[in-house]
């Protein structure tokens, strides 16, 4: 169960990683497709598509929709309707509209867009996720982002370079996260109740084939489940798609489990994504072969161990008859 707790803090922030690689691996195409390439947006109009043209994204949107108007003044509006857009076998989903203005030099040339984004009916795998909002400039062969908030509790703000190497500068705020938004992300049904506040930060840095990051995620006084902890803490560092438990706690009472190990972002939507953590504990829990074993009092044990996200299997076993002292 301790595990289990660890492992979900991990994976809502590879999550909001996850949407952020999104953003970085999609802006550096379309950019190159429209600043580099503007003769069509030379006068005002519309353009529907019944799936998203080969122009911006190739053929990995079949399905998704785009609907872009050009309206006087260097004024733009669009509507993305993404189905089932392919990121590393994970499915993402939304209906993403842009307004804003091109920006242009002395010569009538475009040198860049100020704008705003929003995403509503976002889903991961099928699974909601929460609304996205997002302010930027696009100046100087580069992408600003001034602020993107996932609800309200998530802030991502940052820059990425638009042409090679591309480089990367984001730093991810978490405040006051509700832990029962993550149960709204796993659908666990072991996670019946959950109370308990997060806070963290998360640094992305770096040209995009040899990016760093690192990062902390805090929680105290809380409740998964059945298991209430008074502290966890988890520190992160990361090269490239790995990313490593440089440090984690879990504490309850007098006991505390601790992790190491890694998770590769190239694994996510595969079953064998956390296969590279291993769990250690101290005397007052057990951890043996992917199973949690936690003993209560002299008498019982119990057993657990997660089959996928939403099935687990557990045993507890009572003495038939007390254990006796050393004495008796």
């Amino acid at each position: 169960m301790r595990y289990y707790i660890v492992r979900q803090r991990i994976r809502v922030l590879l999550w909001l990683m996850l949407l952020a690689a999104v953003f970085v691996s999609i802006a550096p195409q379309v950019y190159r497709n429209i600043f580099t390439n503007d003769e069509f947006l030379d006068y005002a109009g519309v353009y529907d598509f019944d799936r998203a043209p080969s122009l911006f994204t190739g053929d990995i949107l079949e399905g998704s929709s785009l609907n872009l108007s050009f309206l006087n003044n260097d004024f733009f509006v669009s509507r993305f309707d993404v189905k089932d857009f392919k990121l590393n076998n994970v499915n993402f989903s939304a209906d993403l509209f842009v307004k804003g203005r091109l920006t242009r030099n002395e010569k009538g040339e475009l040198t860049g867009f100020s704008g705003k984004l929003s995403a509503k009916e976002t889903a991961f795998n099928s699974k909601p996720f929460k609304d996205v909002s997002m302010l930027f400039d696009i100046a100087n062969d580069e992408l600003e982002i001034k602020s993107l908030r996932i609800g309200s509790s998530y802030e991502l703000r940052g820059t990425v370079g638009l042409l090679a190497p591309f480089k990367t500068d984001l730093r991810l705020e978490i405040n006051r996260a509700d832990l029962r938004d993550f149960t709204l992300i796993t659908k666990s049904k072991r996670l019946k109740s959950a109370l308990g506040i997060l806070n963290g930060a998360f640094k992305i840095n770096g040209n995009l084939k040899n990016l760093y990051s690192n990062g902390t995620v805090q929680s105290r006084n809380g409740k998964l489940g059945m298991v209430e902890y008074e502290m966890a803490n988890i520190r992160l560092e990361g090269f490239g798609p790995i990313i490593n438990i440089v440090d984690s706690r879990v504490k309850w009472g007098k006991g505390t489990l601790t992790m190491d190990g890694y998770v590769d972002l190239r694994d996510i939507g595969k079953a064998g994504l956390f296969g590279g953590i291993s769990v250690r504990s101290d005397m007052k829990g057990i951890v043996w072969d992917g199973w949690d074993i936690e003993k209560k009092g002299m008498d019982e044990l119990n057993m657990t161990k997660n089959i996928s996200d939403n099935m687990s299997v557990g045993f507890k076993s009572v003495a038939r008859e007390p254990i006796t002292t050393y004495y008796e």
